[in-house]
């Protein structure tokens, strides 16, 4: 409820935010990610070039700024479960996408700027102190955008050291 580290930020351009998590919560605003519950957060206040992933309501928020855009599951997964979101930005034509379980659940379009404004990345609080009421057990970072196939690879390769016995 009240720990979290930091990361100097090792993206910018192109790139993939990975997360393995778990929850019961449905705290955070729903909105634009900044008001949401901190997965890997770099807000950075005013009208910046930053990016974030968080969640709000049971849903999960991924956004970056300059203009502030963000997009949203459809569905919760606040349902003490494992789950692994992966979210990739592509520079050239601003291309947002949210993937939850290795299914694609969301897409938008954002800026086409380097978002260099952060100079690190909190996990599991966000920029307001919002702490991820849950657990986190694996985040990554890719300096390209994944794929889809490579999405369902590194989810289905993962996923079996987090099936709970029944």
């Amino acid at each position: 409820t009240n720990q979290y580290t930091s990361i100097t930020r090792p993206v910018q351009d192109d790139f993939t935010l990975s997360v393995w998590f778990k929850t019961t919560s449905s705290a955070g605003i729903l909105g634009n990610w900044y008001s949401g519950i901190g997965l890997m957060d770099g807000e950075v206040g005013g009208v910046t070039n930053d990016f974030g992933l968080s969640m709000a309501a049971g849903r999960l928020m991924f956004g970056v700024g300059n203009p502030d855009t963000t997009i949203t599951s459809t569905a919760t997964y606040n349902d003490n479960l494992w789950h692994n979101v992966i979210v990739t930005r592509t520079k050239s034509n601003g291309a947002l996408v949210m993937y939850v379980d290795g299914t694609q659940v969301a897409t938008g379009t954002g800026n086409t700027n380097t978002l260099n404004s952060p100079t690190s990345l909190s996990i599991a609080v966000s920029s307001s102190g919002a702490y991820f009421p849950g657990n986190i057990a694996i985040c990554e970072t890719y300096t390209i955008a994944l794929n889809s196939t490579q999405v369902l690879q590194n989810y289905n390769y993962l996923y079996p050291r987090f099936i709970e016995p029944t």
